[in-house]
C-alpha cells in the first residue's frame, strides 16, 4: 500500500463545465430580472450586460481558485480533502476505520463529455465527516483503490454491505437532460420575446409616424 496517493479533479469538468452550467442559469436569471425591471423602470440593457460579464468573470476566477486548492490525499489510515475559495481554505480529514458508506455516481452529461465521476465517502464516530471527491478521472480505479485501502485497515464487510456503486439511473438521466433542455427553452423564449417585442414596437412607431404625416 502506497504511503501517499494524491488526486486532483479533472480541470475541464471541475471549472469549465460547472462554469457553463452556472452561465446558463445566470443568463436566465438576468433575462428575467431585466424584463421585470424594464417593465416598470426603463433601464439600459448595457448595465445588465456589464453586470453579467463582471459576475461571470468573477465566477470563473472563483472556480479556478477552487480548483487550485482542491486536492484529495489518501494515506494508509486516513483520507484528506483540501479545498477552499478566494478568501478561505479548509481541510477535511476522514479516518478509514470510521468509514460507513461509499457511493460512486456518474453524472450523465458530465460523464459523457469528460468520462468523470464523483465519489462520496461517509464516516461515523466522534470524528464523523463526509468527503466528497468531485469530477474524478478514472473514478472506478479510485473507487477500487479506496476499497483496497479499507481492506488494508481490517474491514471484513463485503462490498455489497458497505460500498455502493451507481451508474446514472433512467430517472436521473431524464431530470438532468430535462433540466438543461428547459433552461435552453427559457433562454430562447426570452430572447425571442425581447426581439419580437422590439420589432412590434418598431412597426407600431413607424405606423404612427406615417399616420401623423
Amino acid at each position: 500500500m502506497a504511503k501517499q496517493y494524491e488526486v486532483k479533479p479533472n480541470r475541464t469538468a471541475f471549472v469549465n463545465y460547472r462554469f457553463a452550467v452556472r452561465f446558463i442559469y445566470s443568463l436566465i436569471f438576468f433575462l428575467i430580472l431585466y424584463f421585470l425591471i424594464n417593465r416598470f423602470f426603463p433601464v439600459s440593457v448595457l448595465y445588465f450586460v456589464i453586470a453579467f460579464i463582471l459576475l461571470k468573470l468573477f465566477s470563473y476566477y472563483s472556480l479556478s481558485v477552487q480548483y487550485k486548492k482542491e486536492k484529495y490525499v489518501f494515506l494508509p489510515n486516513k483520507m484528506i480533502r483540501n479545498g477552499g475559495g478566494i478568501f478561505s481554505e479548509y481541510e477535511v480529514e476522514l479516518i478509514v476505520r470510521n468509514i460507513t458508506h461509499i457511493t460512486m455516481r456518474l453524472p450523465f452529461i458530465e460523464n459523457k463529455l469528460f468520462q468523470t465521476g464523483n465519489i462520496s465517502i461517509e464516516s461515523a464516530g466522534t470524528g464523523a465527516a463526509e468527503v466528497f471527491l468531485r469530477s474524478l478521472d478514472n473514478s472506478k480505479q479510485i473507487y477500487d483503490y479506496i476499497e483496497k485501502l479499507m481492506k488494508y485497515n481490517g474491514f471484513k464487510l463485503t462490498k455489497t454491505n458497505l460500498i455502493q456503486q451507481e451508474s446514472p439511473s433512467s430517472v436521473g438521466v431524464f431530470f438532468e437532460v430535462f433540466k438543461t433542455f428547459i433552461s435552453t427553452i427559457f433562454i430562447v423564449f426570452f430572447i425571442g420575446v425581447y426581439i419580437g417585442g422590439g420589432l412590434i414596437n418598431l412597426l407600431m412607431n413607424n405606423t404612427l409616424n406615417k399616420n401623423n404625416r
